[in-house]
């Protein structure tokens, strides 16, 4: 089982439970080499079970036009599917 989660885009840090944005600003506030101004956080694919970040194996086009990007854990393998729509950006 995967999600879509965010995550730190300058040292991966993942938020624990709830996405709470006091404790994103927290974290940017504390680490030395993160700007409290300037937050950035990116949307990756994360393994539910190993609680680790799935990287991209491979993307292709659906004869729909949608984009399917498939990710596995490196650590139990499980796999998943991300599909985003067509004209979506």
């Amino acid at each position: 089982m995967s999600k879509m989660t965010l995550v730190c885009k300058i040292c991966r840090w993942h938020p624990p439970g709830d996405l709470i944005m006091s404790l994103v600003e927290a974290h940017f506030d504390i680490e030395p080499d993160h700007d409290p101004e300037d937050i950035q956080m990116e949307l990756v694919a994360w393994c539910r079970r190993c609680q680790l970040e799935m990287p991209l194996d491979r993307s292709e086009t659906a004869r729909s036009g949608a984009m399917r990007y498939h990710h596995s854990c490196q650590r139990c393998h499980r796999s998943c599917v991300i599909r985003r729509e067509a004209g979506y950006r």
